[in-house]
């Protein structure tokens, strides 16, 4: 965790605002972003954003935070994931038709940006509309993933460390997750 970050955490775990107010101003975009993906779009992410920072200043010094981002990324992904689970028992006990395990969990509304692969200019629109029916057809761990890699440049340790999944899990998600991608993407290579 770069230096400035460690020091405003110490300070607002000791209850520094001005502190918390900083880590907030470094990170709010970055957050926005991810959870704008998580959720699909501006509806679920405000509410996710909100909870997110509201849980880490709940939890803000009850353990050591090694590193302020891949925190508070895990938090939005916990929460995000905990939804979804609300969704799904919801329509199961509400709905009376069939469920699809992954109709729930579908979500990225947004073309990440430089789609990898692409060999001739195409309308970005038409690249939108494909990756995200492409998105959908993605699990929410191989899009959550995903969206960890390649539009918020982690690292596979860290992507591990944020789900708390092994190396090796991850690995091998993204590795079925490009699968699909690539597969459902053909035609704009």
């Amino acid at each position: 965790m770069p230096r400035e970050d460690a020091e405003l955490l110490a300070k607002a775990s000791r209850g520094d605002q001005s502190a918390f107010a900083a880590l907030y101003a470094m990170y709010e975009t970055d957050l926005y972003r991810f959870v704008f993906h998580l959720a699909g779009g501006p509806e679920g992410a405000e509410e996710l954003f909100q909870e997110t920072w509201l849980r880490a200043v709940r939890h803000l010094g009850r353990r050591p935070v090694l590193d302020f981002k891949r925190w508070l990324f895990a938090i939005a992904t916990n929460l995000h994931r905990d939804e979804l689970r609300k969704k799904k028992i919801r329509r199961l006990v509400f709905s009376d038709q069939p469920i699809d395990t992954d109709d729930a969990e579908s979500g990225a509304r947004e073309r990440p940006a430089g789609v990898p692969g692409t060999k001739r200019p195409a309308d970005g629109f038409a690249i939108r509309d494909a990756l995200r029916k492409a998105m959908k057809k993605l699990t929410h761990r191989q899009r959550t993933i995903f969206v960890l890699m390649y539009v918020e440049g982690f690292k596979i340790r860290e992507v591990s460390e944020i789900l708390g999944k092994p190396e090796g899990t991850v690995k091998s998600t993204l590795h079925r997750a490009l699968e699909i991608l690539r597969g459902e993407l053909e035609e704009f290579r």
